[in-house]
């Protein structure tokens, strides 16, 4: 947290398709890594998470307030952040779900890199014929 971790919203690619930006452009990032923990107890691995969710989150508040004020009238005010809700019969805010939930289908199936390797080659393929 204490190297600027808390900025980020995910911890960043180990091989990015494209130039990292914002916090993830900062040398912090560049060296940032995962640590697994184990305990034969289940309530560790949530209490930490929730422990660090916590802190980061006091962390990105104190960063546009300077006197954050922790009360039930300050957090209406801050209002909701993401909310998924029903609005003339349909769901709305549910495109962000798609940045938002984790699927491993989606990642086997469609990895830009390996989908951009494919084009390129058909690309290829298709000029030479007309060439």
């Amino acid at each position: 947290m204490g190297a600027g971790a808390w900025k980020l919203l995910w911890a960043p690619p180990s091989q990015p398709y494209y130039q990292p930006e914002g916090p993830f452009s900062e040398p912090f990032a560049k060296g940032f890594t995962k640590r697994l923990m184990f305990s034969s107890w289940r309530v560790v691995p949530k209490v930490v998470a929730a422990m660090v969710s916590y802190e980061a989150e006091r962390r990105m508040i104190r960063s546009y307030e300077t006197q954050p004020e922790n009360s039930t009238g300050a957090r209406a005010r801050r209002g909701g952040r993401l909310q998924f809700a029903f609005s003339e019969g349909r769901l709305t805010g549910m495109p962000v779900l798609g940045l938002l939930y984790p699927c491993a289908t989606l990642a086997e199936r469609c990895d830009p890199l390996r989908l951009g390797r494919e084009a390129a080659g058909r690309d290829a393929k298709t000029h030479a014929k007309r060439g």
